[in-house]
């Protein structure tokens, strides 16, 4: 799920340094150019001017390194997890047990290349994942990628109920206004 010999630990220290959580690292090789995807976090959320800032200190970082930790061509991406956050380590799937995620496996697992499911850890380790279908175990290093499922709770009301709510308020103001006339 991240790239080789890329100082995993150097970016947790940098984004931690500047007051965040570090919530991971991908490195993927994509057509011509690698891309360096760094995940943080904060109680109050995250601005983008809170990843500007991480992002600069992370560029100067790898700039005056002067290691070859990557291509000639890169992209960095600084970003909150967002609410479909990544599973990246058996520490992200632990602490959102019992969340709904999806999941995309390295190769067929129980028959399967993708699985949507309740997550759990299992005693030894292994990924739990639930679903009407029954009940999956398999390995941290079978999954390619996984994320959490953004599931809209029934009792919220949706930003399309207030909009209508909001017509009507308007429609109520404009038939007051034509019966004053």
């Amino acid at each position: 799920m991240e790239g080789k010999n890329f100082p995993k630990e150097e970016i947790r220290k940098i984004v931690e340094s500047l007051g965040y959580e570090f919530v991971g690292l991908e490195v993927k090789k994509e057509s011509a150019a690698s891309f360096v995807r760094v995940y943080m976090d904060s109680l109050g959320g995250i601005s983008v001017r809170d990843c500007e800032i991480v992002s600069r200190r992370i560029n100067n970082w790898l700039e005056e390194s002067g290691e070859d930790l990557l291509d000639d061509r890169y992209y960095l991406e600084v970003s909150s997890p967002g609410l479909e956050r990544p599973l990246l380590s058996l520490d992200d799937f632990r602490r959102f047990s019992g969340k709904e995620a999806s999941i995309r496996f390295n190769e067929l697992v129980e028959g399967r290349r993708r699985i949507n499911g309740i997550v759990s850890v299992s005693q030894d380790g292994s990924i739990r994942v639930e679903n009407e279908d029954g009940a999956f175990e398999f390995p941290l290093e079978t999954i390619l990628s996984a994320k959490l499922k953004y599931v809209l709770e029934k009792n919220k009301k949706t930003n399309s109920n207030r909009k209508k709510k909001g017509a009507k308020k308007k429609n109520k103001r404009k038939k007051v206004r034509e019966e004053d006339q």
